[in-house]
């Protein structure tokens, strides 16, 4: 039960992140911004944004489509895994490359609780 609470919130999640990143074109006013970079940073940026998207809408499919039984086998705890080191991965270099503001603070929370909710399934399972 508890596990399929976590995983409709996994994919809450990834829905959210993945509406993020769809609006980065709006949000850091990309149609100005981009234009001012050379042309294989430009590309490099958006393409690493859309399979971002594709990524994050991935995650969110594979919650709400296997929910709770994700952790039921050994190809769902292998999915949790890497979706808890993704996370993982990124909450540990916001900092780094993001600096300590408060924003960027947040952006570590937002980023760990990615990692707790498939590292909770696996706890659970």
């Amino acid at each position: 039960m508890i596990a399929n609470y976590l995983a409709v919130s996994g994919g809450i999640f990834s829905i959210g992140l993945a509406l993020f990143h769809i609006g980065f074109w709006r949000i850091f006013n990309w149609g100005k911004t981009l234009p001012r970079m050379n042309k294989m940073d430009r590309a490099v940026m958006q393409v690493m944004n859309l399979c971002l998207i594709v990524l994050f809408s991935s995650m969110a499919g594979l919650y709400f489509y296997f929910g709770g039984s994700l952790s039921d086998n050994a190809a769902g705890r292998a999915i949790l895994i890497l979706f808890a080191i993704f996370w993982g991965f990124r909450a540990l270099i916001q900092i780094p490359y993001f600096g300590g503001s408060a924003l960027s603070w947040a952006f570590v929370g937002i980023f760990t609780i990615g990692f707790v909710i498939p590292a909770a399934m696996l706890y659970l399972a």
